[in-house]
């Protein structure tokens, strides 16, 4: 399975595997250059800078390998890696038995800033920790404690280092020192737990900060105070990709309500909307062949960014081979159609289900472009490379 997102360089792409390695592949044959073996399943997307690629596995190590060549340059080891998880979660059963968060897939990601002579890699950790690290050697510069996981993406905006954490507070930082300078909290799930915590990065435009997250809406802050200018409701829907903000809009899209939205990114003014066949898990990517968006179901939307008319679509092998048994009667992930019966309320049940999912060759990765070329990873464990005309 590849949920780890794909990066295009110097006619690299580089991505990691839930088989815990990570690939360089020849951007126009996808042959094999190298591949770095970790202990854990690698979903973080990679990072790069300095002919150094950065990731996280779930090993519970942050490393460091040469671009080239895929060699260890230096690895950090975090407190520990490990998916989101309790009893009874969501109030399945049964009561006792401990459960992991079954779509807690993706582990932060790492940010590289250079500054002059001087290069820091930021990432988050389920230990609550984000780390700054001196970006050639792997030492420690600082760290800053959340009460959450950290499954975010850090990301800077004007000279501030921003983040979401599974505490549910949104984050702004000085990225020299780590210290706090606003945060900013979204809702809270007392009860069931299931409409909290953040999985998404950080967007920032027109002095704006735009994050979807787990409770159910895409959160607009001011950059400079953290305060709540508006709110997009996602229908009681996750929102866990990263919005796309260009051209004044903002695209993002939902868990269960299966929607893609533009929204005019000053105003939150909805300019149109679309629904897919599954949960939009992965994030859009806007290019200049049109906004593309990638579900769970495993199709891709080719979609014009203006207008939100579809311009085609894209199925995956597994998706083509076995949404007449998985999908219901109109091409859509339907819970109940695929448990035929057997009891929700289950453990079991949910995590049978979504093994089925997973042969349509789900979307989880999100899609990266280059030279005409639209690569993503999926659930089959293919990474594919789709010519766009």
């Amino acid at each position: 399975m590849i949920i780890s997102s794909p990066i295009c360089i110097e006619g690299k792409v580089i991505v990691g595997s839930n088989d815990k390695n990570i690939y360089a592949l020849d951007e126009t044959s996808g042959e094999e250059i190298w591949r770095f073996k970790s202990q854990g399943q690698i979903t973080s997307t990679p990072a790069i800078s300095n002919d150094k690629v950065y990731f996280g596995s779930m090993d519970g190590h942050y490393y460091a390998i040469d671009l080239l060549t895929g060699k260890e340059i230096w690895k950090f080891k975090t407190g520990f890696e490990k998916k989101i998880g309790s009893y009874g979660l969501w109030g399945m059963l049964p009561s006792h038995q401990f459960m992991e968060d079954q779509y807690d897939f993706i582990i932060s990601s790492p940010l590289i800033k250079n500054s002059g002579a001087k290069t820091t890699v930021y990432f988050g950790s389920s230990d609550g920790y984000l780390y700054a690290l001196n970006a050639e050697t792997g030492s420690l510069i600082w760290k800053f404690k959340t009460n959450g996981p950290i499954r975010s993406t850090p990301s800077i905006y004007r000279d501030i280092l921003l983040f979401g954490s599974w505490d549910t507070y949104v984050y702004a930082l000085d990225p020299a020192t780590g210290k706090e300078i606003w945060k900013y909290k979204t809702e809270s799930d007392t009860q069931m737990k299931v409409l909290e915590g953040i999985q998404a990065s950080p967007v920032g435009a027109y002095d704006r900060i735009y994050l979807g997250a787990r409770d159910g809406y895409l959160h607009v802050l001011d950059y400079k105070t953290g305060n709540l200018d508006w709110k997009f409701n996602a229908e009681n829907s996750w929102v866990v990709s990263t919005a796309t903000v260009r051209d004044s809009m903002v695209y993002t899209s939902t868990s269960d309500s299966y929607l893609v939205v533009a929204l005019n990114a000053i105003t939150g003014v909805e300019k149109f909307r679309l629904k897919t066949h599954g949960y939009n898990l992965s994030s859009p990517l806007l290019t200049e062949k049109g906004l593309f968006i990638a579900d769970f179901s495993g199709m891709i939307h080719q979609v014009n960014p203006i207008s939100g008319k579809t311009i085609s679509v894209f199925e995956t092998e597994g998706r083509i081979k076995n949404k007449k048994t998985i999908l219901d009667k109109e091409g859509n992930l339907n819970f109940e159609y695929t448990a035929n019966g057997s009891d929700m309320q289950f453990y079991d049940t949910n995590e049978k289900v979504l093994n089925e999912f997973y042969k349509l060759g789900s979307f989880i990765s999100s899609p990266s472009y280059a030279k005409n070329t639209l690569y993503i990873g999926s659930s089959e464990g293919y990474l594919y490379a789709l010519s766009i005309p």
